[in-house]
């Protein structure tokens, strides 16, 4: 088909009825300029031909409007059956009983087209639906509406969400969530809900076994007076201790990205997200939530408070699979606790540039485990991490904590450990100031657990001075707790306090275990000696292998049970210090050797009977006998103490001393 130059005259209206070839009101064609021939429906123009040139049409659908049908979807799914079609809705509509609209059969909304849905009717949409985002449907009672094309993009505002930051849009935004499919269809993927605007809501928005995207535009500046357009939140307007989203049983690629949670101080949300798991559900795993911005800045019309209890909390009726979540690029303010995990299955969590700030607590973990790249936490005033147990269910479990880059400026401390809990981080720094504790504990580990602690790469720097001087605790005891310590290239501030230097670390009993791991290669002025040597099992330090200890050296003592006859290959446990009593006078053969270490003993007779001491004697096995200083047999006599050290290239005992 082509446009000869013959179409030159003046152009006309759309209304001119010579051109309307159809029973709707400026529809048809008509000449809108010179040379340009349009064509039109409902006053929108839907293609143009210009002269000089060529246009070939082929596979085009056929396209009518429902008053072809009597203005009844069913009527036109009837009629069009398995063939492609599109059929455009001028004005309204209602749907009552069910009925489904077929992938071939497209419905476009146009002018003052509407779709009611009756009470208890179902219109279930399989094709792509094209309309403008403007209230299209209206849902009477339990009136449903169900849109299953492939539709990439599904508008609120076709529910009636008015995004003016007054109104509540809740039931608007709800029913376009509902709208993705069944609820106990648990991964209905695919859709997007576009939150184009700032929605004041006044309940619980929930996607529940819906694998969708919920998407805003940008976080936005909540000014003074007015809105910009562009801008989109949720911001609260209900009751205290509501949740504003709930995201439940949501199973792969759920994700909810660009959208702020601005909370009410007057009347605090008990969470902005609340990422829930029910019971014999399907899990609530492999999701994401990305660019999100929880609570206010300063500038804004409501200063920045607390408004609530949680900024992202891990809960629901079971304990069971609600992990492997995603968190990027998340910025949380004025939450009590920042984020919480409350069971020991939630698991590798992801936080992934989080920025947590005026809370106080930054990140609580009852149970289960996550994964920090960039993490940064200020303004906290209890802990930045705190780990404690039972969790959220009444289980007892051991939290962990992994970072790459973990850093706090203005917190109270880093860490508080209630429970057995593992606390590593690799690369950051803490900012020692005037807001830390009142008690200087940088971390804080609690009684009867076992609990690991390890920094690397790792810097303190002193913005304002502390209220004292700081230091890391290894507090506990009893219990057979085993406390491990791992400091590698740790730098820039020296924290030493009274006479434990850097670690606090009280008298614990013979069952308990604490492990020391420590690199001083690259430090500055910070934690040259920092070990109190009394109460420790086991110190180990790396890199030089050198001690450097200042003050006492201490060992706990500890005393055997009687000898009563001959001893060989004679077992003395855990210690360096130990004393020894005798029914009589006997011999000692052999000590059983720690195979491969150099250990270093102190032996006391602590009875009126000698005790002699066999130089090679093969009364024991060869790795455990003992070399005497004269090669004959040595008496230890009452009160005499003799001190020993393991020959690993010999395999023998020697004695150093005996006095």
């Amino acid at each position: 088909m082509a446009v000869q130059d013959s179409y030159s005259g003046s152009p006309g209206a759309q209304n001119d009825p010579s051109f309307t070839f159809v029973q709707e009101p400026n529809t048809g064609m008509f000449l809108e300029s010179p040379g340009v021939l349009a064509f039109t429906v409902q006053g929108l123009v839907v293609f143009r031909l210009r002269a000089g040139q060529a246009y070939t049409l082929s596979g085009v659908a056929g396209e009518d409007t429902l008053a072809t049908y009597g203005n009844s979807i069913a009527a036109a799914v009837a009629a069009n059956g398995a063939t492609h079609n599109d059929v455009i809705i001028f004005t309204g509509t209602t749907v009552t009983g069910t009925v489904t609209v077929p992938s071939t059969l497209r419905l476009r909304v146009r002018g003052n087209g509407s779709i009611t849905v009756a009470d208890g009717a179902v219109l279930n949409i399989d094709s792509d639906f094209d309309a403008p985002a403007r209230p299209i449907f209206v849902l009477v009672g339990t009136g449903k509406v169900y849109l299953r094309g492939a539709n990439p993009i599904i508008y609120p505002e076709w529910f009636g969400a008015r995004f003016d930051d007054t109104t509540d849009d809740k039931t608007a935004i709800q029913a376009a969530i509902d709208s993705v499919g069944s609820t106990a269809q648990t991964r209905r993927s695919g859709a997007t809900i576009r939150i184009s605007g700032p929605a004041a809501i006044s309940n619980t928005i929930t996607i529940s076994g819906k694998s969708i995207i919920l998407e805003g535009t940008g976080w936005g500046l909540r000014p003074t007076s007015g809105i910009e357009r562009n801008d989109s939140w949720l911001r609260w307007i209900g009751a205290a201790g509501g949740v504003m989203l709930r995201l439940q049983n949501t199973f792969g690629a759920m994700t909810v990205r660009r959208l702020r949670f601005i909370g009410d101080p007057l009347n605090v949300c008990a969470s902005a997200i609340s990422i829930y798991q029910v019971l014999n559900a399907a899990g609530n795993t492999h999701n994401s939530l990305e660019e999100i911005l929880i609570g206010q800045h300063s500038g804004e019309i409501i200063s920045p408070a607390t408004t609530f209890d949680y900024g992202i909390k891990c809960e629901g009726t079971t304990s069971q699979n609600n992990d492997s979540w995603h968190f990027r690029q998340i910025y949380i303010s004025g939450a009590t606790v920042g984020f919480h995990t409350g069971s020991g299955q939630h698991l590798a969590h992801h936080l992934d540039r989080v920025t947590i700030t005026n809370a106080t607590v930054g990140i609580e973990l009852a149970g289960g485990e996550i994964i920090g790249d960039s993490v940064f936490l200020s303004a906290i005033s209890d802990a930045g991490i705190r780990f404690f147990t039972p969790d959220d269910f009444g289980n007892v479990s051991n939290p962990r904590a992994f970072f790459n880059w973990l850093s706090f400026e203005g917190c109270n401390r880093m860490a508080d450990m209630q429970s057995a809990s593992t606390f590593s981080v690799l690369g950051g720094y803490f900012q020692l100031t005037s807001s830390m504790s009142a008690d200087g504990k940088v971390i804080k580990t609690g009684n009867n657990n076992t609990q690991s602690v390890a920094l690397r790469e790792y810097r303190f720097s002193q913005s304002t001075s502390p209220p004292t001087a700081p230091f890391l605790e290894l507090a506990g005891a009893g219990g057979g707790s085993h406390k491990t310590l791992t400091l590698d290239n740790v730098a820039g501030m020296s924290l030493m306090t009274g006479g434990v230097n850097g670690i606090d670390a009280p008298t614990i009993a013979n069952s308990d275990r604490r492990t020391i791991f420590y690199n001083p290669s690259n430090y500055t002025t910070g934690l040259y000696a920092p070990f109190n040597m009394a109460s420790y099992q086991g110190v180990s330090q790396f890199d030089p292998f050198a001690m450097d200890v200042t003050g006492s050296l201490n060992f706990q003592t500890v005393t055997k049970s009687q000898i009563t006859g001959d001893v060989h290959n004679y077992d003395l446990g855990a210690g360096t210090y130990f004393r020894v009593t005798l029914d009589a006078p006997h011999d000692m053969s052999g000590i059983l050797a720690s195979t491969g270490r150099s250990r270093f003993i102190i032996l006391v007779n602590d009875s009126a009977n000698a005790l002699s001491i066999l130089h090679e004697s093969g009364s024991s096995t060869a790795a455990n006998r003992i070399y005497t200083s004269t090669g004959a047999t040595l008496s230890l006599a009452a009160n005499d103490s003799v001190i020993l050290i393991y020959d690993t290239t010999e395999t023998r005992w020697r004695v150093l001393n005996i006095s």
